[in-house]
């Protein structure tokens, strides 16, 4: 009996030590399977963001302490290339009608312009110091790129020259575009605040206060509805707020770090994927009820990801830990 407990209580402590250092078994979910699996050995540290090429079925992942950007085909789940010399690559986003990437780097504060079919380097404007998150507006041809101790950069998608600056009272976190209003929502989550910038006058109209929860880093829009989805760390919630107003519609507790939301129309769901280690997938009732459908575990430090909708597939990166490379977990909407 006392061989028994022994071997028992080794195997036990043989599991705890295997799952504590990265070799967690994904859940099987009701709302997300996963159908495949890509793994690298060769990219270490933090992932951040993605973007994708819907035309040629590609994404684009700034693996940030790689100092890479590396191109996946998502039809095929392969990597077709690894880009590199960056510094730290946070944003990205991919320009159809130019055929290349603009990524932004934390270290040196460039945004580089990258060709898809030579992956040469087309121009490079240097900005302020952590340069952040990146985004695409195809309606007027901008890109606005965050950066530095406050600031929104505005870039000519064609020219990919320098147009403006906007300047803020900290750094900039995620932000979104309204396209109806041409208003700007920009999480500041060093000042506790989300600020309101008018594109046609290219300057803040307002900051708002965010009163529930501090360190708002994430934020999604919902255009048809003009709903914001903030993520917030400290406590961990997900706050719903009338974009026009900045009134709270609600708010519901989620899991912690959380990094990326993505709102599923079609289905009424958001995707929050959370570095805790859980993708938590909430149902929206209405505008003004939501309710909390699962926690589906994936692993530790997966805090970025990417909704297509166009394919249904949520992906999540997974960086390096001991015992487990990096991965993309890729999942079909159900």
């Amino acid at each position: 009996m006392k061989v028994f407990l022994k071997r028992f209580f080794l195997y036990f402590i043989f599991l705890s030590f295997s799952s504590c250092n990265g070799q967690e078994v994904t859940q099987k979910s009701k709302y997300l399977s996963l159908i495949n699996t890509i793994k690298f050995s060769d990219i270490k540290g933090r992932i951040d963001h993605f973007t994708y090429d819907l035309q040629n079925g590609k994404i684009y992942i700034a693996a940030l302490g790689n100092n890479t950007v590396e191109e996946i085909d998502i039809k095929n789940f392969t990597r077709t290339h690894t880009i590199q010399n960056f510094s730290e690559p946070q944003g990205i986003v991919y320009l159809p009608k130019k055929r290349c990437i603009a990524v932004a780097n934390g270290a040196n504060g460039k945004c580089d312009f990258i060709s898809t079919k030579s992956y040469d380097k087309i121009k490079s404007i240097q900005l302020d110091d952590n340069a952040d998150n990146i985004r695409y507006d195809s309606l007027n041809e901008k890109i606005y790129v965050g950066f530095g101790n406050g600031g929104i950069a505005i870039i000519d998608a064609d020219t990919f020259d320098l147009i403006n600056t906007i300047p803020l009272v900290a750094h900039p976190e995620s932000f979104q575009i309204e396209y109806s209003t041409n208003k700007m929502y920009v999480n500041i989550p060093d000042k506790k605040m989300i600020a309101v910038i008018d594109l046609i006058k290219n300057k803040v109209v307002e900051q708002r206060l965010v009163e529930e929860a501090s360190s708002n880093f994430p934020m999604s829009i919902n255009q048809d509805s003009h709903l914001l989805f903030i993520g917030c760390r400290n406590p961990s919630k997900l706050l719903i707020q009338d974009s026009y107003t900045g009134k709270s519609k609600t708010s519901i507790p989620i899991s912690s770090d959380v990094d990326d939301i993505f709102f599923d129309k079609v289905r009424k769901r958001l995707y929050i994927s959370c570095g805790e280690g859980s993708v938590n997938i909430i149902e929206q009732k209405n505008i003004n009820e939501y309710s909390l459908l699962e926690k589906m575990i994936t692993h530790s430090g997966s805090r970025t990801s990417l909704f297509i909708p166009e394919f249904n597939y949520f992906i999540v990166a997974s960086p390096s830990k001991i015992n487990r490379d990096a991965q993309l977990l890729i999942y079909k909407t159900n």
